[in-house]
């Protein structure tokens, strides 16, 4: 069983990976077939099955496009564990007919399985499908194994913990913000970097600073990020860092836990200490989220 669950972590990080970048979305249209299949619509109508976002244990949103479709009906997805499914299969349709991108989220699902989807335009002709699209769902949880949306820090024993994004989002020489200023974000615990965070945002509305960077990153569909407490930056540094996982250097990261109306937490990430720094000081900043 755990060899099965390294391979699926494997095609998993080859998919998620794949998708780097901190707001905008992989529209590419790789994957297999053309993009064109079935029967009717215009001659050139193009209908493309776009990387999946949001994969899960059981479940995984699903994305497509439409170009020049004139004489759409209706838009959807086939899916199942075949490879180039029809809606014979499973059928998911999506409001509209307008040319773009659409998505729907595929629930109920079973984990560490492979699936397969294509998009597709139905016309008073038939279906045009787009190419075909293949997703592994995520296994059971695992500390630094991959987790929705990065590799997972944390378990809270409840089938729920955090995951670190990847290095592609982290930031460099970013200050914490509002020196000077007592915010009332003083949680260190695992579970409450969120709510410092959401007192650090409450509280300071300097741009660019630690907490509102994680704040306004979108990574994979996922736009729940925020700036780690003390020991949930503790725990990506014992369970990533210190095994070699997910890129981190030997610099300083800060924390969203603050000290006083000057200081937050920071931790060196060449040895795991934890120390209070000034706000002001310009640290490195990766962001977390809990699933």
């Amino acid at each position: 069983m755990k060899n099965n669950f390294f391979t699926m972590s494997s095609l998993v990080l080859a998919l998620s990976f794949g998708m780097l970048g901190c707001s905008k979305d992989d529209d590419s249209d790789n994957g297999n077939g053309n993009g064109n299949g079935g029967s009717g619509g215009g001659a050139t109508m193009e209908v493309s099955s776009l990387t999946p976002q949001q994969v899960e244990r059981n479940s995984l949103r699903m994305r497509g496009r439409v170009t020049d479709g004139a004489g759409v009906l209706s838009r959807g997805f086939a899916w199942g564990t075949s490879s180039n499914p029809t809606v014979d299969d499973n059928d998911l349709p999506v409001s509209g007919t307008e040319d773009g991108g659409f998505n729907a989220m595929l629930t109920g699902l079973n984990e560490a399985t492979l699936y397969h989807y294509r998009a597709y335009a139905r016309t008073s002709s038939g279906y045009v499908y787009g190419n075909n699209r293949t997703v592994e769902t995520l296994g059971p949880p695992a500390v630094g194994q991959m987790g929705p949306g990065g590799l997972i820090i944390w378990l809270d024993g409840s089938g729920g913990g955090l995951v670190a994004a990847p290095e592609s989002t982290e930031w460099t020489n970013v200050q914490w913000g509002c020196g000077g200023t007592l915010v009332n974000a003083s949680a260190e615990n695992e579970g409450q970097g969120f709510a410092n965070s959401t007192a650090i945002l409450s509280g300071c509305s300097e741009a660019d600073i630690a907490a509102a960077l994680c704040n306004e990153l979108i990574y994979e569909g996922y736009d729940d990020w925020f700036l780690p407490s003390r020991n949930e930056l503790g725990r990506m540094y014992i369970n990533l860092k210190d095994k070699n996982l997910g890129g981190f250097t030997d610099e300083f990261y800060w924390s969203s836990t603050e000290v006083d109306a000057d200081a937050a937490i920071f931790a060196d990430f060449n040895n795991g200490g934890l120390s209070s720094g000034d706000k002001s000081n310009s640290f490195r900043v990766r962001a977390v989220r809990a699933f």
